[in-house]
């Protein structure tokens, strides 16, 4: 149950580096219906968003009623955990509807942002060979004819049904085809690179390390493989469809995911 008395306490603005991570936190996009909050006015730019409270700062009788069995984060009610960035619409929709479903909606959503930023923060500092960058540019220009010469991996031999579960349903099918057409050729590039140029072991080490990294922060498996895949984007400054396709190929090479348990 919340303890009114002391979660909510008086207002307070936030420091310009808080106005900034809440920021980050939902890419600078109102993460309820996209709007950007760099909009212009009349040929100026203006702030187009606002520091929302998830749990209310001052909430009515009925809110404390309606509210008093949720789940809080933060120490406080200006605790940062319990504030997100939204437009002005969005904002003022979700303090005149207030209700425990949309609280919850909006909790878990904050929850995930912050998580999501965590998450990014967490691998933003490991490298990533310079190998993988000459070879999912390689993905990117490699012929149709190219792949059809290849010898194609074999459907039962594929890991990924054995290593994500049903929910993700439409990712699995994704890395299932991916890797039927491209983990041979990719396999085939990483052979071919001059012996002594690297390891694959070491690489294949730094890419579990980063995957562990993101699981042990609660990431679940959707959250993983996007943050996957943007860290080869940002470090590679590869094509973003062609750095999926390298995080499926260690999904099936074994980096990425644990086998189901029975």
């Amino acid at each position: 149950m919340v303890n009114f008395d002391t979660y909510c306490i008086d207002r307070r603005n936030p420091t310009p580096s808080e106005y900034y991570l809440y920021l980050e936190e939902v890419d600078s996009c109102c993460p309820k219906c996209g709007a950007p909050f760099s909009i212009t006015k009349a040929g100026r730019y203006v702030k187009g968003c606002e520091i929302a409270h998830v749990f209310p700062n001052s909430p009515t009788p009925a809110e404390k009623v309606m509210l008093r069995d949720v789940r809080t984060a933060g120490v406080n009610s200006e605790d940062p955990l319990n504030k997100i960035a939204l437009c002005h619409n969005c904002h003022k929709f979700y303090d005149d509807n207030k209700s425990v479903e949309l609280y919850n909606e909006m909790f878990d959503l904050k929850a995930a942002k912050h998580r999501a930023l965590e998450a990014k923060k967490l691998i933003a500092d490991k490298n990533i060979e310079s190998e993988i960058s000459k070879i999912i540019n390689r993905l990117g220009i490699i012929s149709d004819s190219e792949i059809g010469e290849l010898e194609k991996l074999e459907y039962n031999a594929l890991k990924v049904s054995e290593k994500i579960e049903d929910k993700y349903m439409l990712m699995r099918r994704r890395i299932e085809n991916e890797v039927l057409l491209y983990f041979t050729f990719i396999r085939q590039e990483f052979s071919n690179l001059p012996y002594g140029s690297f390891s694959f072991d070491t690489m294949a080490f730094n890419i579990r390390h980063a995957y562990c990294m993101l699981r042990d922060k609660g990431l679940d498996k959707k959250e993983i493989y996007k943050q996957m895949t943007n860290w080869f984007e940002r470090k590679t400054g590869c094509d973003v469809e062609a750095c999926q396709i390298m995080v499926s190929f260690f999904v099936q090479d074994c980096e990425i995911y644990e086998e189901l348990s029975k």
